[in-house]
């Protein structure tokens, strides 16, 4: 074998070796390698015919498995840009949802895509920062998703507690029912409004929460009826106080008195006849200001001149009160007793000063006139009890003076003088002073011309004995 067929062979066999190297790459370049080494191996020459069919063979065999291995290599490529392609897409996917305010009702969703990450990234290599991405986008999705979850828990429980606030409202009045299922309703939709209308987590709390404001709505709804129907009546009645507000207009000046008293007692009915139909709130609640305004603006100027009447009379009754106070310590009972009187004489022909004026002043009128009558009165009564003790002794003195003859002469002289003696020592007797002086003196008297008589026989029967001895 010459060099020259050696050289060709040597080449031919080099290039067939480089070939059956490329099945060992997987890099995009092996198809132009594969393109330059054929090229190469025509470029080496032709070989005889009993070393070209075997070298022809072995490049054949080569290059078929080379074709083949770089056909898997663009099928594998063309797979992995096409998942990645996918995955990117996912990706695409997970950020517009990452974009959204809320991710709960996109949860199904969200959760399809983690298992289409899966699915596609698996055998895929190569393709960190994807994943890197997909891992951050999963983990912050994640976590929004259970901070909704929890705060949809939270929400679903409130809602259960405006449910249960709901059905508590029964036990309360029908006007209590209005204003608080009002607000109840607000806030029960205004939470309900975050979440789907058919969320199956919220179906059994939105149905027992609408039976019960159905039940409610149906209380309410007779309230009103009734109420509309109260409020009819009330204002057949009010028409009929109207009335009576007009005639009163025609009230004397003597009876203004009875008719405020009246006007008191329309204004308190009034009031809790409550309110007449919306309709004709117009009609009688003007009317009613027009006609009580006027009868009061009379009124008023009733007792605003009675008031001035009953200050004039309060100053003449304070001045009576002045000089009764002024008298009450005297003692000069008559003269006084009689200014008392006269004063009191007068106090009648003064007008009221009103009711508590006139308690006031009578009261102080009275004390003063009480307290000089009393002072009176008791020394009267001491002054009587001493007229009574003195007339008491003096008719014992009486007593004695007219049993002084049944005394022996000496001892009864004695006595009468000391009788005597005690009657002038003893106080007045009062109205019955005269009788009994008069009475003790008689006896005195009788007891004293006796022993006149007696001294007088008894010295003519001595001078009779005297002539009789001188004799």
């Amino acid at each position: 074998m010459n060099e020259e067929i050696t050289r060709r062979l040597r080449l031919k066999d080099d290039v067939c070796g480089k070939i059956a190297g490329l099945l060992e790459r997987n890099d995009a370049a092996a198809a132009a390698d594969l393109e330059k080494w054929e090229n190469e191996f025509a470029a080496a020459g032709e070989l005889p015919e009993e070393y070209a069919e075997i070298v022809d063979k072995k490049f054949a065999e080569v290059t078929r498995a080379a074709k083949a291995h770089i056909e898997q290599l663009a099928e594998a490529g063309k797979d992995r840009a096409e998942k990645v392609a996918a995955l990117e897409g996912v990706l695409t996917e997970l950020s517009r949802f990452a974009a959204m305010p809320e991710l709960l009702n996109e949860k199904s969703n969200i959760e399809q895509l983690f298992a289409s990450w899966k699915k596609l990234s698996r055998n895929v290599a190569d393709i960190e920062p994807l994943q890197s991405a997909f891992d951050q986008t999963r983990l912050q999705l994640e976590q929004r998703i259970s901070a909704e979850a929890a705060a949809r828990d939270n929400d679903l429980a409130r809602l259960k507690e405006l449910a249960a606030a709901l059905a508590n409202m029964e036990k309360l009045t029908e006007n209590e029912i209005k204003v608080l299922r009002k607000e109840n309703n607000r806030s029960y939709r205004e939470l309900r409004s975050k979440y789907p209308a058919d969320a199956p987590e919220f179906a059994a709390v939105d149905a027992e929460y609408n039976k019960t404001d159905h039940l409610l709505n149906q209380k309410l709804t007779v309230f009103f009826q009734t109420l509309e129907m109260a409020r009819w009546e009330s204002y057949t009645l009010k028409l009929d106080m109207l009335k009576t507000l007009e005639n009163l207009q025609e009230t004397d000046e003597k009876n203004l008195p009875a008719a405020a008293a009246t006007l008191r007692q329309i204004r308190e009915k009034w009031k809790t006849l409550g309110a007449v139909p919306h309709e004709k709130s117009n009609e009688v609640n003007p009317k009613y200001l027009e006609l009580t305004g006027k009868l009061q603006k009379r009124i008023d100027q009733f007792f605003k001149a009675q008031h001035a009447r009953h200050q004039e009379a309060a100053k003449v009754k304070t001045g009576l009160c002045e000089q009764a106070e002024a008298l009450q310590d005297s003692t000069d009972w008559k003269t006084t007793a009689d200014a008392l009187k006269a004063l009191q004489a007068q106090w009648k022909t003064v007008p009221s000063a009103g009711r508590n004026q006139d308690e006031k002043l009578y009261t102080r009128f009275r004390a003063a006139c009480n307290n000089f009558f009393d002072r009176r009165n008791a020394e009267f009564k001491s002054r009587q009890e001493s007229y009574e003790s003195a007339a008491a002794i003096k008719q014992t003195l009486c007593e004695q003076a007219e049993k002084l003859d049944l005394m022996p002469p000496a001892e009864a002289v004695r006595m009468a003088k000391k009788l005597r003696q005690e009657y002038m020592e003893c106080a007045s007797a009062g109205r019955n002073e005269h009788e009994l002086y008069t009475r003790f003196n008689t006896a005195m008297d009788a007891f004293f011309s006796k022993r006149r008589h007696e001294f007088s026989d008894n010295a003519a029967a001595r001078d009779a004995v005297v002539e009789k001895l001188n004799a």
